[in-house]
């Protein structure tokens, strides 16, 4: 059943034609996780690619993290918040990466933390030197 599950969302990605965005493993017995369904379809929603989904994270939770906390932009804390969200993120990635593949993806997880890292990075630091700006 796992793996008619796992054909299926192949079929429906090609027919999508995700595959342009993103990368698609052909393996029928390989079982997709939750959080990684939850990613394809988020992707498929929105018509991202993984590391523009990654960008996109990274601001929102940055973003929302200063507001909810009610946090200056200068401050350490919503950028904490983004590197604990990108790091669980790719905890889930790199079990997943274990039970699919029997290896993790070291080199791809630490893109992804770059990538949602990138850009609030590139805020809290204007932020916190505003005389780079003058």
């Amino acid at each position: 059943m796992i793996a008619s599950r796992q054909f299926h969302l192949v079929e429906w990605l090609l027919r999508r034609r995700l595959t342009n965005h993103w990368s698609v493993v052909l393996r029928p017995c390989m079982a997709t996780s939750m959080f990684q369904a939850a990613k394809l379809e988020v992707i498929s929603i929105l018509a991202l690619s993984k590391d523009a989904l990654h960008v996109h994270v990274g601001l929102l939770v940055f973003l929302v993290a200063a507001v909810l906390l009610r946090r200056q932009l200068r401050s350490k804390i919503p950028l904490a918040m983004v590197l604990v969200v990108a790091s669980l993120g790719e905890i889930f990635d790199a079990r997943d990466d274990i039970s699919d593949l029997g290896y993790w993806r070291v080199g791809a997880s630490v893109h992804d933390i770059v990538n949602t890292l990138f850009w609030p990075a590139v805020l809290f630091a204007l932020a916190r030197y505003p005389k780079v700006l003058r």
